[in-house]
């Protein structure tokens, strides 16, 4: 079989770029690929050109294969240089977006809002409960500082941001009296904890701005002098500087006898093994100190401790709560509590205005001719001669056991707002303002949490200013018969709200007449269980009537609160657009 050489083949051009060309060597053309499978399928001899292109393969081979490594050397150095320009440009592009991001236009005004309003801190309303630790590095304050180097100068230059702290007293975290004995003992003086430098670097990047605080504990903060230190403390090994790793400590300090002794698990020998006879007392927590430092910057302090020794360690601050304007006490074993005891640590505050105590008012002595709010639980009898010159009150009523005089009156001639919280009892408002005389009151709530709810008898001008009153029985029914002898006594009320199951319409009916000059009539919190006719009626009496005030009526969306509301729909409507103002609340 002839085989002849084709015509050549153009020369192939490289690419200006890259230098890649795509044409197929010489080599691989000189004898067709199923020629040579041919061949290798049989005995048959090559031709004489066949041998003679295969000698110049075998001959010129190997630098062909050299020329083509160089290529793919050149092929894969591109590859490398195309594929770092690609990083390049991708990380380019990541940036432009960043650089492009809105938030980088943001005022440094705006950014402090916002800051702020990421890191609030309610510290009125905090319970020990709900506490969330100011010093948990995991709060926004201290995160949004290791954002970037523009939030973190922004943030600690933010006073605002720092101004508001709620330190958990009982949080192990924090550092232990007891453990602060042992490291005494055993350690030398303990290095600062780390709560104690965050709580100093709070306090100065909040600069001379006025601070709102909550300092709470479960726990009793410093036991009273006298007392000793009962200590159970095992692993010293989980304290990192601890010389005796892996040995278990056991220390029992009571009734002025130590038992120091030292058991080593890895070693056969012990240790030490000592008695010793000395009185220790705790110390006082080792944040109290820091804080209390800073007594002259409060503007608001919220304290929830558990008894009385806790609260003594404010005596020290007693005249330095110059910027004091809203006190809360929360003491939750007021049990412990003894008859006569008062503390003064709160007394000198210039312009504290309002005071929240939960338990034994009687027990703080307070400048109270200066308080304008007050909301006070506990010994209510105890405390009420002290609050003549309060306007705004709430009284959170406990069950009055003891006999009061019928001529021991308080006259309150300052108070406008009254607001009584009344427990499962029922019968406490009733003996309360038979006792109260109230002559610029002009707004009284009646809050009722159990199943009773006993209404007072209004005496003739007993509240001759009282222009707003709210009844709230959620729990149980309210008698009509006695809300509506309120109603007549009170002739200048404008607006009523009652909250509570009405199983008669004998109630309604009054109210088409009285209080006269009613203007706001609110039953969305009420259970109407009687037909809506009555209602309308009432409504289109205050409507008709030609010297009426009566504007507005707010009842409940909630289905089930009214027996035949959707029938009496369409009369409400017409109400509606006669003028009448009709709200629905859920």
């Amino acid at each position: 079989m002839l085989v002849t050489r084709g015509p050549p083949s153009p020369p192939a051009k490289p690419c200006p770029q890259c230098g890649f060309y795509p044409s197929i060597s010489d080599i691989l053309d000189s004898v067709p690929s199923s020629r040579i499978d041919q061949l290798l399928s049989c005995n048959d001899p090559p031709t004489d050109y066949e041998r003679s292109e295969f000698e110049n393969i075998i001959a010129n081979g190997d630098r062909h294969i050299g020329s083509i490594d160089r290529r793919l050397s050149q092929i894969q150095k591109l590859i490398h240089d195309l594929t770092v320009e690609k990083d390049i440009v991708q990380r380019r592009i990541a940036a432009s977006k960043k650089l492009m991001n809105p938030v980088r236009k943001v005022p440094y005004d705006v950014l402090e809002h916002i800051f702020c309003f990421a890191a609030y801190e309610d510290v009125m309303n905090t319970t020990i409960a709900s506490c969330s630790d100011s010093l948990d590095v995991r709060r926004s304050r201290w995160a949004i500082t290791h954002v970037c180097s523009t939030w973190r100068a922004a943030a600690v230059s933010m006073t605002r941001l720092w101004s508001s702290m709620t330190l958990d007293l009982g949080n192990e975290k924090h550092g232990n009296a007891q453990l602060v004995l042992l490291s005494m003992v055993f350690r030398g003086k303990p290095s600062p904890s780390w709560s104690t430098y965050r709580l100093k670097l709070l306090l100065e990047r909040s600069g001379t701005r006025s601070l709102s605080v909550f300092l709470g504990s479960k726990k009793d903060i410093s036991p009273g002098p006298g007392e000793f230190c009962n200590v159970s403390y095992f692993h010293a090994s989980r304290t990192p500087q601890s010389i005796y790793a892996g040995t278990h400590i056991n220390v029992t300090l009571a009734n002025a006898n130590a038992s120091v002794t030292t058991h080593a698990r890895k070693r056969k020998r012990t240790l030490a093994s000592a008695h010793a006879k000395f009185y220790v007392p705790i110390s006082p927590h080792p944040l109290l100190p820091i804080i209390l430092s800073s007594s002259s910057r409060w503007q608001q302090l919220h304290v929830s401790l558990p008894n009385i020794e806790s609260f003594q360690q404010f005596e020290s601050v007693s005249g330095s709560l110059g910027l004091l304007q809203e006190l809360r006490i929360s003491a939750s074993r007021v049990d412990m509590f003894p008859p006569l005891w008062r503390t003064t640590a709160f007394r000198y505050a210039p312009y504290l205005r309002t005071v929240t105590i939960n338990e034994s008012p009687f027990s703080f002595q307070l400048p109270w001719r200066q308080i304008t709010n007050a909301d006070i639980g506990g010994d209510i009898l105890a405390i009420l001669p002290d609050v003549g010159w309060v306007k705004s009150l709430v009284l959170h009523l406990e069950k009055i056991d003891r006999d009061i005089a019928l001529d021991a009156m308080f006259t309150l001639r300052h108070l406008t707002t009254l607001s009584m919280w009344e427990g499962n009892h029922g019968a406490t408002v009733v003996k309360l303002i038979s006792i109260m005389e109230l002559p610029f009151l002009s707004s009284l709530e009646i809050h009722y949490a159990g199943d009773e709810a006993k209404l007072p008898t209004l005496r003739t001008n007993s509240f001759p200013r009282l222009t707003s009153l709210l009844i709230s029985a959620p729990s149980t029914g309210i008698d009509g018969t006695s809300v509506c002898a309120m109603l007549w006594v009170l002739t200048n009320l404008k607006a009523f709200s009652l909250a509570a199951t009405i199983n008669s319409s004998y109630l309604i009916a009054a109210l088409a007449t009285h209080p006269p000059q009613l203007e706001r009539l609110d039953l969305a919190g009420s259970q109407l269980y009687f037909d809506h006719a009555e209602l309308v009626h009432m409504l289109r009496c205050r409507r008709n009537d030609q010297n009426s005030t009566f504007t507005e009526v707010v009842l409940s969306s909630l289905p089930g609160a009214h027996r035949g509301g959707v029938k009496w729909m369409p009369s409400l409507n017409a109400l509606r657009e006669d003028g009448l103002t009709v709200v629905y609340c859920p």
